[in-house]
C-alpha cells in the first residue's frame, strides 16, 4: 500500500535485486530517481516511471533518502564518496544513506567516519543489507537487517517497511547488520557447496538424482539452499538468478573477517577455494548452482544427465502381507532413535520382542505396555519372528547379530526378512544381503537405513528409504509404514540392495556438513559480540538455514550435550561417504573438511556426547 507522502529517493545500483526494489518503490508512488553505470539498466528503469540521472551525485540532489545496492565496498565507497560525482556532496541536511550491499562490517565504520571527517555528521547512516532474491525484491518481501543509531532507524523505518516483509532491527550500531548477514552468507555458502559436493556424488553413484532430492527434502540433509539450488542442477539451468561471484565476494568476507578476528573456519575456507576455482573456469556470471560441475569435470552435465523420472513399483501399492499376518516382529538396537521406533511398532498393534546390549534399554522398551516384550538375545528375539528389524550403530554390529554371537540369522525361521535401518556402507549391507541367501532358508534382507531424528522416530514418521528385493518389501511395508507414517516418508528406489545406502550416505553428508557449518556459523557469530539466540531467530527461517542447523543450534545456545545423536555417528558416516567417494574416485573437499572436526571432538572425549558439542 503506497504511503500518505510521496518519498524522494535516489537508488543507486540498479541491477537484478536493485531493480525490483527501486521499481517496487515507483510502484508504491514514490519519487525515485535511480543511477547505474549500465545505460540500459537506466532505461528499463525509465521504462516503469523512475525517473534516471547520470551520477551519484545528480541522482542525490534534494533526494531525503539515498538507497546504496551496488555489488561490493568499492563500488559503494566511489558511489558515496568520489571527489566529483559522489553523492555525499549533494545530499541535503539530515538526509539518511541506507547501505543495503553486502560488505564487511569495517567498511560500515570507515563509512561512518568519513562522514564524521567531511563534517557531514547530520546525515543518518543505516547498516541494511537484505537477503530474498528478485522475485521478493519487486514485491517488497525482502527480510531486511538495519542497524544504526535510534534516530537513523526512526527516520528510516517507513522506507525500510516499503521494502520488506520481515525487519530485523540490530541493536549494536552500524557493522552488526552486516555481521549477522555475513553469518548468514557463510551458511548459505556452504549449503550450495555442500548441495553440489552431494548431488554430483549421488550422480558419480549412479543413482537417480531428481528422486535423490526428492527423498532428502522430508529429510535430515535438506536446507533452505538445497531445495532452491538443487532444481537448477537437475534442469541444468545456469540462468544467473544469483551469480556465482557473488559468493567468491561474500565466502571472501566472511575469510577476512575470520582472520582479522583470529577465527578459524575451515568450512568457508574450503567453500571459498571452491568458488574461485569455479570463477577461475569462467562460471563466475553464471548461476551459483553452476557450482555443482566442479565436481563431475569430465561429464559437467551428469546430475542433469541422471535426474530420471522416478517410477512407482507396482507391489508397493498392493502389499501381499497384512499387519495381521504377521505374528512377531524381532527389534535389536533399542537406542535413542531404535527405541522410538519399537514403540512406534508397538502403538501399531505388532507384538516386538525387543534386544538391546544395554539392559535398562530393554526395560524401558517393555515398560510402554501392549505387546512389548523383552528378549535376553537377538536370536531369542528372532525365534519366530517374520520381520527382524536392525537398528545397530554398525555393520560390524550387524554381522555380529547376525552371524556372529547374536546368532540371529540361525534362529529367523524360513521366509523371514531382514530390515537393515542402520546407516553402513553401500558394499557392507549387499555382504549381509548375500549372506543371508547362502544360508538356503529364503532370507530377504531390506537395505532401509532412516532419518528424522529422536522425535520423529517416536512419533512413527521418520523419512525411510529402502531398497531391495520387491516380495520382501511387500512383506515388510507394514512395519516400515508404522515407523514413516505419511506416504511420503517411505521412498522404494531401484538398484537393489546398497542404493538405499548410498542415497542415505548422500543424506549424511549434507547432514554432517551443515551440522559442523552450523557451529562453525555460530561461534563466529559469539566471537563477533552478536546475540546468538537473536541470530538463531533470524537465520533459521533464512536462506542461509537447514533442517540441522534449527534442529541442532538450541542445543549450542544451552550447552546441552545430552546424546540424542552422538558426535561418534558423524566420525563413522562421514567415514563412510569418504570411503565410498574414494571408491568412486570422487573429490568431497567439504565432507572431508567436516569430518576433520568430529574427529577433533572425538578426539577431545566428546563422542558419546551430542553431535552438535562439535561446537566446543
Amino acid at each position: 500500500m503506497a504511503s500518505c507522502k510521496a518519498l524522494n529517493i535516489a537508488f543507486a545500483g540498479l541491477g537484478a535485486m536493485g531493480f525490483g526494489m527501486a521499481s517496487h518503490l515507483v510502484g508504491e508512488g514514490h519519487n525515485v530517481t535511480g543511477y547505474d553505470v549500465y545505460e540500459p539498466s537506466l532505461e528499463k528503469f525509465r521504462a516503469v516511471g523512475g525517473l534516471v540521472s547520470s551520477s551519484p551525485k545528480e541522482a542525490a540532489k534534494g533526494n531525503k533518502y539515498f538507497v546504496c545496492m551496488v555489488t561490493n565496498s568499492q563500488q559503494a565507497e566511489s558511489v558515496l564518496f568520489d571527489a566529483v560525482n559522489g553523492a555525499v556532496q549533494a545530499l541535503p541536511t539530515n538526509s539518511t544513506v541506507i547501505l543495503c550491499s553486502t560488505v564487511p562490517a569495517t567498511f560500515l565504520k570507515f563509512v561512518q567516519q568519513k562522514l564524521d571527517d567531511m563534517n557531514r555528521s547530520d546525515i543518518h547512516l543505516i547498516d541494511c543489507p537484505v537477503s530474498g532474491g528478485t522475485v521478493r525484491a519487486a514485491q517488497g518481501k525482502l527480510t531486511i537487517l538495519a542497524a544504526g543509531t535510534e534516530a537513523a532507524l526512526q527516520q528510516g523505518h517507513e522506507l525500510l517497511s516499503l521494502l520488506s516483509e520481515k525487519l530485523f532491527v540490530i541493536p549494536g550500531g552500524v557493522g552488526t547488520a552486516s555481521n549477522v548477514k555475513m553469518i548468514n552468507q557463510l551458511l548459505a555458502g556452504i549449503h550450495i557447496a555442500a548441495a553440489g559436493e552431494a548431488m554430483g556424488l549421488a550422480a558419480k553413484a549412479g543413482l537417480n538424482t531428481q528422486q535423490v532430492y526428492d527423498i532428502i527434502l522430508t529429510a535430515a540433509g535438506s536446507s533452505w539452499m538445497f531445495e532452491n539450488r538443487v532444481p537448477h542442477m537437475l534442469d541444468n539451468d545456469l540462468t544467473p538468478y544469483s551469480a556465482l561471484d557473488i559468493f567468491v565476494k561474500d565466502m571472501g568476507i566472511v575469510t577476512s573477517s575470520a582472520r582479522a578476528h583470529g577465527f578459524p573456519v575451515p568450512l568457508s575456507s574450503v567453500s571459498e577455494q571452491l568458488y574461485l576455482s569455479a570463477s577461475s573456469q569462467g562460471f563466475g556470471r553464471q548461476d551459483d548452482s553452476g557450482i555443482v560441475r566442479i565436481f563431475t569435470p569430465s561429464t559437467p552435465t551428469l546430475v542433469h544427465d541422471q535426474s530420471k523420472s522416478a517410477t512407482v513399483q507396482p507391489d508397493v501399492l498392493t502389499p501381499s502381507v497384512t499387519p495381521l499376518e504377521i505374528s512377531k516382529v524381532g527389534f535389536v538396537g533399542l537406542g535413542a532413535m531404535g527405541a522410538g521406533m519399537a514403540a512406534s511398532l508397538v502403538k501399531a498393534g505388532f507384538n516386538v520382542s525387543g534386544y538391546d546390549v544395554y539392559e535398562p534399554s530393554i526395560q524401558k522398551f517393555v515398560a510402554i505396555g501392549g505387546k512389548a516384550s523383552a528378549a535376553v538375545s537377538p536370536a531369542e528375539a528372532s525365534e519366530g519372528a517374520e520381520i527382524l528389524v536392525l537398528m545397530v550403530q554398525t555393520a560390524t554390529q550387524a554381522d555380529d547379530v547376525l552371524f556372529g554371537a547374536g546368532a540371529a540369522a540361525k534362529a529367523l525361521p524360513e521366509g523371514s526378512v531382514v530390515i537393515l535401518n542402520s546407516t553402513v556402507s553401500p558394499s557392507a549391507v549387499r555382504d549381509l544381503s548375500e549372506r543371508l541367501s547362502s544360508l538356503e532358508k529364503n532370507l530377504d534382507l531390506i537395505d532401509a537405513p532412516v532419518s528424522g531424528g529422536v522425535a520423529r522416530a517416536a512419533k512413527g514418521e521418520l523419512t525411510i528409504i529402502s531398497s531391495g528385493n520387491g516380495i520382501a518389501f511387500s512383506k515388510a511395508r507394514p512395519i516400515l509404514t508404522a515407523m514413516s507414517g505419511p506416504a511420503k516418508n517411505l521412498h522404494q528406489i531401484g538398484g537393489g540392495v546398497g542404493a538405499a545406502s548410498s542415497v542415505k550416505l548422500i543424506n549424511q553428508l549434507l547432514a554432517g556438513v551443515h551440522i559442523a557449518a552450523a557451529a562453525e556459523a555460530m561461534a563466529f557469530g559469539a566471537k563477533l559480540g552478536l546475540d546468538t539466540a537473536n541470530l538463531y531467530e533470524i537465520i533459521k527461517n533464512a536462506a542461509g538455514g537447514s533442517w540441522m542447523f534449527e534442529n541442532r543450534v538450541p542445543a549450542m545456545l544451552t550447552g546441552d550435550w545430552t546424546p540424542h545423536s552422538q558426535l561418534a555417528i558423524f566420525v563413522k558416516d562421514l567415514g563412510i561417504v569418504l570411503d565410498e567417494a574414494k571408491r568412486l574416485t570422487y573429490s568431497s573437499p567439504l565432507t572431508a573438511a567436516a569430518h576433520q572436526l568430529y574427529l577433533m571432538g572425538a578426539s577431545n572425549g566428546w563422542s558419546k556426547d551430542a553431535d552438535g558439542g562439535v561446537v566446543r
